[in-house]
This record gives structure tokens, sequence and C-alpha cells, in this order.
């Protein structure tokens, strides 16, 4: 068993879905208090191990479908790279794995990760299969992340921080799921049956109406919000610019649109992003 096939197993291009645990840090203007950045980095860690784990599970539930699937049938375990039982293994490892670090960050931080796996178990389940309701536990799964994070650095919940990752979190699925048309075309029914509901001109539809919401959830926040200050205000173009050239990533078939995580390869959204994050910190830390 190489060290390549058993991450690939486990998703680890996935993991950055677990970087919102860091936002209530960062909001919280706990950065740079070193026992809050240890626990964030710990809740990380058993977010990702716990994400994980959900992927081979769901590898093991799906593995007689995958095996005639044009595409999963060349996943590891599929294709046997990984046998079934090293599979089982490692579920129970990760299991262990990302609990002791949760215990290791407070005595209620394990409800998340929990909470967490039986959410993305019960996605993968049936929730997948139901046009609209799959949207919404995807954007659910990354509140969960987000009040980890909270209960890591023991923060308030701010409504603000919620709605926007909600949002940002639907419009990721909506962008896979149009990039997914575009991609598979008449076979995408095959991939996912809730394909035979959605369309590419529902989903651009959607795609409109989320970017909209993002940016006056946004400026509201920006104006509105008691943590917040002027300086705030001039990171509204940069969301702006990011929203833009996302959306003519997933508008021309670039790939960032079925894969997230290539979003991080975008020399464009990647200095906006650190732009952002600059302003953000200047913002809430040296004014």
């Amino acid at each position: 068993m190489r060290l390549k096939d058993l991450l690939s197993l486990m998703r680890v291009k996935q993991w950055y879905k677990n970087l919102v645990i860091f936002l209530p840090l960062i909001f919280s203007k706990q950065l740079f208090n070193a026992n809050s950045v240890v626990l964030s980095v710990l809740g990380f860690f058993s977010l990702c191990l716990i994400s994980s784990m959900n992927y081979v599970l769901n590898d093991l539930l799906d593995y007689e479908k995958d095996k005639v699937h044009p595409e999963k049938k060349h996943r590891v375990l599929v294709s046997g790279r990984i046998s079934l039982r090293a599979a089982r293994i490692l579920v129970i490892l990760l299991f262990i794995s990302s609990i002791s670090f949760s215990f290791l960050i407070n005595e209620v931080f394990f409800v998340w990760p929990l909470l967490l796996f039986f959410s993305t178990l019960l996605y993968s389940i049936k929730v997948k299969k139901v046009p609209f309701l799959d949207l919404q536990f995807i954007s659910l799964n990354f509140i969960i992340r987000t009040i980890s994070g909270m209960h890591a650095v023991s923060v308030g919940s701010s409504p603000w921080l919620l709605v926007m990752v909600y949002l940002l979190a639907l419009l990721l699925g909506i962008s896979k799921r149009l990039s997914d048309l575009r991609v598979l075309g008449e076979n995408a029914i095959k991939h996912k049956s809730v394909y035979a509901v959605y369309s590419e001109e529902l989903l651009k539809n959607l795609l409109v109406i989320v970017i909209a919401m993002i940016l006056s959830t946004y400026c509201f926040y920006t104006f509105l919000a008691e943590t917040t200050n002027n300086v705030m205000m001039l990171t509204i173009p940069v969301v702006v610019f990011i929203l833009q050239r996302y959306l003519y990533l997933v508008l021309s078939n670039h790939k960032a649109g079925r894969n997230a995580e290539l979003i991080l390869f975008d020399a464009y959204i990647v200095i906006s992003v650190i732009l952002w994050l600059l302003i953000s910190i200047i913002s809430f830390y040296l004014v």
C-alpha cells in the first residue's frame, strides 16, 4: 500500500474545506494568541481526520456501485490498490484519532466532529439524492465546521460569520453541479440522480442569486457589524473581484468549478485573498 494511494483514499485534497475553523480565531481577535492558535490547529486536524473517515466509509458503502462507474472505478479502493480490510481498519483509526484530538481541546469540542460525521453520513446515504436539500446539507456542514472553531477558542457565535459561510458553501455547491452538468452532459444523471432536476439554466440563476446575497450580506457586515470599522469597507472591491473571477472560472468551464481546491492555484484569487486577509488584520488588530 503506497502512501500516495492512502492519501488519495483519505481525500487529503479536500481538507481545505476545514480551513473555515480558523475564521473565528481571526475575527475574535485571537490570531496572535498562541494558546488559541494551538487549539484551532488541533481542531482543524480533528475535523480533517473525521472528514477523511467519512470519505473512506462512503467508498466502502458505494464499493459495488463504483465498480461499474466510468470514473469512480479507477479509485484506489475499487481498483484494488487498497484492500477492503485495510480500509475498514483505517476508518476505525481515523475515528479514534479525530476524537482524541478533540478531547485535547476541551470537554465539549468532540460533539462537533461527531455532528459533522453524522451529517455527512446522512448526506452520503440519502440526502445527496434529494435536489436542493443536498445543497443545504453541504452548507450545513460548513456551518458545523465554523461553529466548532468558535468552541475551540471559546468565543461567541457571530450571525454575520455564519451567514457568510453558509452562502459561500452554497456557492461552491451550485458551481460544482453546474460544472458537472457541462462536463458530463447526458451522463450527468448516471453520476448523480439529482441532475434529473437540475438544469444549466436553473443553476446559473441560483448562482447569480447567491452571489448577489453574498455581496449584499458582506456589505451590510462591513457597514453595520460592531466588530468592524471603516477600514473593512476597503475589502468590498476585493471581495467583488474574487467573486467575479470565480464566476468567470466556473462559466468558462475551468476545472475549479468541479474541484474547488484548484482555486488555490489561481494567482488572481490567491493574491486577492491575501490582500483581503491583510486589510482584515489591519482592521481588527491595528486600527
